[in-house]
């Protein structure tokens, strides 16, 4: 193997780290949204509890609860596949992130 043939592959290596890296980056932003509109669904839902029997939906949304009905992304939060195959993803990267970093370590890369 050339100089020329290892400096690519070592090149070729530090770039697919970097694109793994940053995918698992914005897969675990994906999951910090998801978990924080979870939430926010959650904390409207408690109120419900508080809420008069004869009070309408729309009555219970306060402000600080940023929930709109109508609004896809409340219900898009509550696909339960989509949280799993998310799940599986981030996983999924994790795996190719260490296999990419032994074959980094091999090559003496940093």
């Amino acid at each position: 193997m050339t100089e020329q043939e290892k400096k690519r592959q070592k090149a070729d290596l530090l770039l697919e780290y970097q694109e793994a890296e940053e995918e698992l980056a914005h897969l675990t932003e994906k999951a910090t949204r998801l978990s924080q509109t979870l939430q926010e669904i959650t904390n409207w839902v408690k109120r419900f509890g508080d809420a008069m029997p004869d009070t309408p939906v729309a009555a219970t949304l306060r402000p600080e609860f940023k929930i709109v009905l109508g609004d896809t992304t409340w219900k898009d939060a509550m696909n339960f596949e989509a949280t799993v195959k998310l799940q599986d993803e981030i996983k999924e990267m994790q795996t190719k992130l260490q296999s990419l970093k032994k074959r980094k370590d091999s090559l003496g890369l940093k």
